[in-house]
């Protein structure tokens, strides 16, 4: 066991520096020092253990659960519709202005289809235009997979 020793008036112990306000303290301190607990013996590194692997496994389950979900829902007809607003004014280059309006979705299942006849309007360097386009689109995967402007194949 370590060196105890008072060292203040009011009772103070110290073991090797440390200092304890009960004697009892002072004792356990030293005999855990001198006869320490194998590490990952005690039951308090089990309940650590427990509590990791529980946050592991409910992390995994959540994770697994929430990102099949998202994939299963894919994206909803209106956004399929704007993805392909934007590409078809990305195919147009430096189009200022495309005024693709809501058609209908010709698709089914998990895949969108938008055609626009030759009424849609854009400008472009100060001219105006008009162009026919058709797109598709994978809900699932979130992205335009077809795009024809003006009768050519762009995507």
């Amino acid at each position: 066991m370590d060196k105890f020793e008072v060292i203040s008036a009011d009772g103070k112990w110290t073991v090797n520096g440390k200092v304890f306000y009960t004697e009892a303290a002072a004792r356990t301190y030293a005999e855990q020092k001198t006869n320490p607990q194998p590490q990952g013996a005690g039951a308090s590194s089990k309940v650590v253990w427990q509590i990791i692997i529980g946050c592991a496994l409910a992390y995994a389950a959540f994770s697994c659960t929430s990102s099949s979900k998202d994939k299963a829902a894919g994206i909803s007809e209106s956004e399929a519709l704007m993805l392909c607003q934007y590409a078809i004014k990305g195919a147009l280059g430096n189009a200022s202005s495309v005024d693709a309006p809501y058609v209908d979705n010709y698709g089914s299942g998990d895949e969108s289809y938008f055609a626009w006849g030759a009424s849609t309007k854009y400008v472009r360097g100060g001219s105006a235009g008009n162009v026919s386009a058709s797109c598709t689109v994978d809900k699932l995967k979130r992205k335009v997979t077809s795009l024809t402007v003006n009768g050519q194949t762009v995507l």
